[in-house]
C-alpha cells in the first residue's frame, strides 16, 4: 500500500511542480540575460533517499536546484525538471521541461528534429524536450517513465507482482482485480450459502441460511444433511387389509390405500379386515364325564381337531372322573379298625367322602383274636406263665403254659431233639434213653491218646494217658496234662550229674515226677585231692534249688546200686525224707592234716529224687549240688 501511495503521491507533486519551476525559468532568463540552466543525466541523483542535487553544467555559473527555489545562488536560469518517484519512494529528476533564452557560446543554432541527445537539436531553447514518455505494466505494476533522461533514451519496466488479496487493487498485475479468490460455501441443504470471498476489495463471511422444518418437497428443509427424512409412515386399515407406506418418496406426499377384505379361514389372520383373527369359525364337543371337550375350530391359525380328555381316577365328588359314563362309580368300601375294632363302610354317598370309625377295644384273651385292637392277636401270651407237665420223656417233661393258635398249651423248656445227648445221667434228646450216644460224641479225647469214659451225673473223666503222661489234677478237659521228664527213673539208669570238684557246683535239670510211686536217679562224683585235706574244705552239700509244693524229698545212697542210704554228717545212719544233705567232715579244726579221717570220704553217691504229696497239680523240681 505504500508503494501505491507513493505512486499517486508522484504523479500529483510531479505535475504541479514541473509547472512552477518552468515560470520561475522564465522570468529569471529574461531578467538575467544569457546564462544556459539544463539538467543532464545525473540531475536526479537516482538515489532512493527522497533529495535532489544541485548542480552547474561547464557553461554556467550555476543551474537552479530542483529544490523549488527557482534560482540558484548565482542568479542562473531556473530548468524546470520533471520529478518523479520511484518504487522505493525516492525523487529522481527525469530532465528538463522549462525554456532558455541562453544563446550558444559559439556558432549559430541551426533548428533540427529534436532526439535524445542532451542538446537543443530545434533550437528551442529545450532540450530533448516533446520526447514524451513510455508506460508499461498492469495494475499495481504500471510504471510510467521519460523516453529521454539526461540524454540517455530509457526504457520501461514493470513493477514485480504480488499475492493477490482482497483490497480494491491489480495486486498480481494481471489486469484483474482481486480476481482468484474463490468462494465459501456453508450450511447445508435449504441452509446453503456461496458468497465471493471478496467484494468491491472488502472480505466476505458466509452465513448459512434459517432452517425450516422437514416438508416432503425434495428439500433438507431442516437443513441436517437429509432430505425429506423423519417424516414418518402411516398404516391404514386392520388385518390383511393393512397397509403401510412412507408418507413422502422422491419428494412428493403418498396416500395409503388399505386392501381389499376376503372371506375368513384358519389362517391366524383377520381376512375380512374387521379387526378380529379367525373369528366366527366355531367349535366341536367330544368326550364324556370329565373328559368332556370343547374344541375351538381353529386356534393360532391351526385347524384343530377336538380329542377328549384323559380320564382320571374316580374320586368321590358327584363326578364321572374315569369317562366311563357312571358317576363315583367302583370305589372300594373304606375299612378302619384292626382285629375286634375292624370296620367298614361304603367309600362314597351322594358325591360325598363317607368316615369310618372303629369298634370299640377289649381285653386280650387266649381266643385267636386281636380283642384289643392294637393289631397284633393274642400278644403278651395271655393266660400263659403257670409250671406244667407236658408228658414227654427227658429234660422234655417240665414245661409252662403258653397261648398257641388261640389255645393255652403246655409247651416243654426243652424242644425234643432239640439237644444232642451228653455225659449227664440226663435224657437229653428225650428218646427215654440216658447218655446213649457214642463215647466219642458223649466225652471227646481232649487230645490224642488219652481215653475218657462218661460217670453219668460224674460227667466225663479220663480213663487212661499215653506212656509218660498223667492226669494229675483230674480235670477233663485239660486231660492227661503231667508229662514225665527225661531224668533217669532207676539207678541202674540214672542221669549223670559228673565231677563236682572243690569250688564247683552242678544245677539239675528241671525235674518232675509224677504221684504214680516213681522216682529220678543222679550220680554224682566228689573227687579226692590231698590239696583239699584241710577242715572243710571241699565238702559236699545237696540242696533243692526248687521244689514246687514242697512236694519232693530226696536221698543219698553209697556208691553200689542201689547202695545204702547214707545218714546226715558221719553217715553212720540212714537218713530219708531230706530237703538237704551234707557230709560232716570229722577231722578237728585244729589238725593241721585231715589225711585220716574218722570217717571215709564218700567219692561217688547215688541221689533219688521221689514225690511225698499227691497234689492236684503237676510239680517240679531243681537239684543244686556245691562244694566250697
Amino acid at each position: 500500500m505504500q508503494t501505491r501511495a507513493a505512486s499517486n503521491v508522484r504523479r500529483n507533486w510531479s505535475k504541479s511542480l514541473g509547472l512552477g519551476l518552468i515560470a520561475g525559468a522564465m522570468a529569471f532568463a529574461m531578467a538575467c540575460g544569457t546564462r544556459n540552466t539544463t539538467l543532464d543525466g545525473s540531475g536526479g541523483d537516482g538515489a532512493s533517499d527522497g533529495s535532489t542535487d544541485s548542480r552547474t553544467d561547464g557553461n554556467m555559473m550555476g543551474d537552479v536546484a530542483s529544490d523549488g527555489s527557482g534560482m540558484d545562488a548565482q542568479g542562473g536560469d531556473v530548468a524546470t525538471d520533471t520529478i518523479e518517484m520511484d518504487t522505493g519512494g525516492d525523487t529522481v529528476i527525469t530532465g528538463d521541461t522549462g525554456p532558455t533564452t541562453d544563446t550558444p557560446e559559439t556558432g549559430t543554432c541551426t533548428p533540427t528534429a529534436e532526439v535524445c541527445n542532451g542538446r537543443d537539436d530545434n533550437c528551442n531553447g529545450m532540450v530533448d524536450e516533446g520526447l514524451g514518455t513510455t508506460t508499461c505494466g498492469t495494475g499495481e505494476c504500471r510504471r510510467t517513465v521519460p523516453n529521454c533522461l539526461g540524454g540517455a533514451p530509457q526504457s520501461c519496466t514493470p513493477l514485480t507482482g504480488m499475492t493477490e488479496i482482497c483490497d480494491g487493487l491489480d495486486n498480481d498485475c494481471n489486469g484483474m482485480v482481486d480476481d482468484g479468490l474463490g468462494q465459501t460455501t456453508c450450511g447445508m441443504g435449504a441452509c446453503q450459502h456461496t458468497v465471493d470471498n471478496c467484494v468491491s476489495g472488502s472480505p466476505m463471511t458466509c452465513t448459512p441460511g434459517m432452517m425450516r422444518t422437514e416438508v416432503c418437497n425434495g428439500m433438507d428443509d431442516d437443513c441436517d444433511g437429509s432430505v425429506d427424512e423423519n417424516l414418518g409412515q402411516t398404516t391404514c386399515g386392520m388385518g390383511a387389509c393393512q397397509h403401510t407406506v412412507e408418507n413422502c418418496i422422491g419428494g412428493v406426499a403418498q396416500v395409503c390405500a388399505p386392501g381389499t377384505a376376503t372371506s375368513e379361514v384358519c389362517n391366524g389372520q383377520d381376512d375380512n379386515c374387521d379387526g378380529t383373527i379367525d373369528e366366527g369359525l366355531g367349535s366341536t364337543m367330544c368326550g364324556t364325564g370329565a373328559c368332556r371337550v370343547v374344541q375351538q375350530n381353529c386356534q393360532g391359525g391351526v385347524t384343530r381337531t377336538c380329542v377328549p380328555g384323559t380320564p382320571g381316577t374316580e374320586v368321590c365328588n358327584g363326578m364321572d372322573d374315569d369317562c366311563n359314563g357312571s358317576t363315583d362309580d367302583n370305589l372300594p368300601p373304606i375299612t378302619c379298625g384292626v382285629g375286634a375294632c375292624l370296620r367298614t363302610v361304603v367309600a362314597c354317598m351322594g358325591g360325598t367322602p363317607q368316615s369310618c370309625i372303629p369298634g370299640p377295644t377289649a381285653p386280650e384273651t387266649c381266643d385267636n383274636a386281636d380283642n384289643n385292637c392294637d393289631g397284633t392277636v393274642d400278644e403278651g401270651d395271655p393266660g400263659g406263665g403257670a409250671i406244667c407237665t407236658t408228658g414227654l420223656p427227658g429234660v422234655c417233661s417240665p414245661g409252662v403254659l403258653h397261648c398257641q393258635s388261640g389255645t393255652l398249651r403246655c409247651v416243654p423248656n426243652v424242644a425234643p431233639m432239640s439237644r444232642a445227648e451228653t455225659c449227664n445221667g440226663q435224657d437229653d434228646d428225650c428218646d427215654s434213653m440216658i447218655d446213649n450216644a457214642p463215647i466219642a460224641a458223649l466225652c471227646p479225647a481232649p487230645a490224642g491218646g488219652v481215653m475218657t469214659t462218661c460217670s453219668g451225673a460224674g460227667g466225663c473223666t479220663i480213663s487212661g494217658c499215653p506212656a509218660g503222661a498223667y492226669d494229675v489234677d483230674a480235670n477233663y478237659s485239660n486231660g492227661c496234662e503231667c508229662v514225665d521228664d527225661t531224668i533217669g527213673a532207676s539207678c541202674t539208669g540214672p542221669t549223670n550229674a559228673g565231677s563236682v570238684a572243690p569250688g564247683g557246683t552242678f544245677m539239675s535239670p528241671v525235674g518232675r515226677v509224677p504221684p504214680s510211686g516213681g522216682s529220678d536217679w543222679y550220680v554224682i562224683t566228689f573227687p579226692e585231692s590231698p590239696d583239699f585235706r584241710d577242715h572243710g574244705v571241699g565238702t559236699p552239700t545237696i540242696t533243692f534249688a526248687g521244689n514246687d509244693n514242697n512236694a519232693f524229698r530226696f536221698e543219698v545212697r553209697s556208691a553200689a546200686c542201689p547202695g545204702t542210704i547214707l545218714g546226715c554228717g558221719t553217715g553212720s545212719a540212714s537218713a530219708t525224707g531230706l530237703t538237704t544233705w551234707s557230709f560232716n567232715d570229722t577231722c578237728v579244726n585244729s589238725a593241721t592234716d585231715c589225711s585220716t579221717r574218722g570217717t571215709a570220704w564218700p567219692s561217688t553217691v547215688y541221689v533219688k529224687v521221689y514225690r511225698v504229696t499227691a497234689g492236684a497239680s503237676c510239680d517240679n523240681y531243681q537239684l543244686r549240688v556245691t562244694r566250697p
